[in-house]
């Protein structure tokens, strides 16, 4: 199975501190989770449907060579604590994550990272108190 994710964190953060969406060719998932725990902000967790349509675009974004071809970390993600992004795919045992500094441009795999941006984004808008 086919899993990808994406998704953002704060170090050096208390509330809301970290989004991320995992797609699977059969639901979506969005999370928004906290560092501790505050009543006043409870971590938000929603499931959904994907249409195969967006599926297969998703899938044909995949570009396994430009994947491994990157490094295990672009720059210093996080750093000063300006947040950090990640790219995850995973398919059967094999997995490659990537992280990066947050909105950071990765032309090697653009168009799945802009994609998967968007996702978290349209989620994000329905879900976020």
């Amino acid at each position: 199975m086919t899993i990808l994710r994406n998704g953002t964190y704060f170090g050096e953060c208390i509330v809301d501190c970290n989004e991320e969406i995992a797609v699977s060719s059969e639901k979506v998932t969005y999370s928004l989770t906290s560092n501790v725990f505050d009543p006043d902000h409870p971590d938000i967790h929603a499931d959904g449907a994907v249409a195969p349509s967006d599926w297969h675009a998703l899938v044909g974004k995949i570009d396994w060579e430009a994947l491994r071809s990157l490094p295990e970390a672009i720059g210093q993600p996080d750093m000063a604590d300006a947040g950090g992004e990640f790219l995850e795919v995973s398919a059967g045992a094999a997995t490659r994550r990537v992280g990066l500094r947050l909105g950071a441009t990765v032309p090697e795999v653009a168009p799945l990272l802009e994609a998967l941006r968007e996702l978290r984004a349209r989620l994000a808008a329905q879900n976020r108190r």
